[in-house]
């Protein structure tokens, strides 16, 4: 795969990788309902050490609550998503317009909705409907990232070093105040439901991803519909924990549990982040 490379050089001239981390957590809501938690999340790097671009791949899936197989198509959407693109990254050169990254997240989409319909069908007996779950996955390989997105899952940028001014909204469900609560499935009708697209920016130094649950403490809802990052800088506060060389991994996890977000959201939360170092 050819690209640019993962954003030059660091002190000494040792290039600068990607570090990704994720947490996720069962909503109090699912906890008091006894109840297992739905979401899922996954990734994969295709790093090298020769002058390929430092590759990863994430993936975040919520399950319908209101199916009986949700927990288990969440984990099979992130798990399809991740090695179909890996396996087409792999095998395929991608050149360095986002138009071209248009066109092979277009098709990688088809492709990961279809072997998740097969696969379901013949678990469920014929139907995928009780594995029900939404998709967000996203191809960072330095200056570009890619999407490919089903249902109500969200992406966020940081450029720079980051704060208020620099952390953007990639990507989020639809941006419509009416029909926001309508959720889309994999195994919904589809038609016009998988978003795809490509971000070229050479200062992009953070990516976020997320299921809902946690949109109600990162996101806004404007009066005309319109989404934005919400005043309360999450998703800044999640990235500079990563920017961190002494990170410990149960700051995500203390991050979910805070009073404030548990009392926003009865969701279960889940979230993957990617700084580049």
């Amino acid at each position: 795969m050819s690209g640019a490379g993962p954003g030059g050089g660091g002190p000494g001239g040792r290039r600068r990788r990607w570090v990704v981390r994720g947490a996720t957590m069962t909503g109090a809501g699912h906890v008091n309902e006894g109840k297992w938690c739905e979401d899922a999340f996954a990734w994969t790097s295709l790093s090298t050490h020769d002058d390929r671009p430092d590759i990863q791949i994430l993936a975040v899936a919520d399950g319908a609550g209101s199916r009986e197989r949700s927990a288990e198509g969440s984990r099979l959407a992130v798990s399809i998503a991740v090695s179909t693109v890996a396996a087409h990254l792999t095998s395929h050169d991608v050149q360095e317009n986002p138009s071209e990254w248009d066109r092979h997240l277009d098709h990688l989409g088809k492709q990961i909705v279809r072997t998740f319909l097969s696969v379901a069908s013949g678990l469920g007996g014929g139907s995928p409907d009780a594995f029900a779950s939404t998709l967000t996955l996203v191809v960072v390989a330095h200056p570009y990232v890619g999407y490919v997105s089903v249902g109500d899952g969200f992406i966020v940028l940081r450029t720079g070093s980051g704060g208020p001014a620099n952390v953007h909204l990639l990507d989020s469900a639809t941006a419509a105040a009416e029909s926001a609560s309508t959720t889309v499935f994999l195994t919904s009708r589809l038609d016009g439901a998988v978003r795809v697209g490509t971000v070229y920016d050479p200062e992009i130094t953070g990516v976020f991803v997320s299921t809902d649950g946690l949109a109600p403490v990162t996101l806004t809802r404007a009066e005309d519909g319109q989404l934005d990052i919400a005043d309360e800088q999450v998703v800044d506060v999640v990235l500079g924990l990563l920017d961190s060389g002494d990170f410990d991994p149960y700051d995500l996890m203390r991050l979910l549990a805070r009073g404030d977000v548990i009392s926003a959201t009865q969701d279960d939360m889940t979230m993957l982040a990617a700084v580049l170092r």
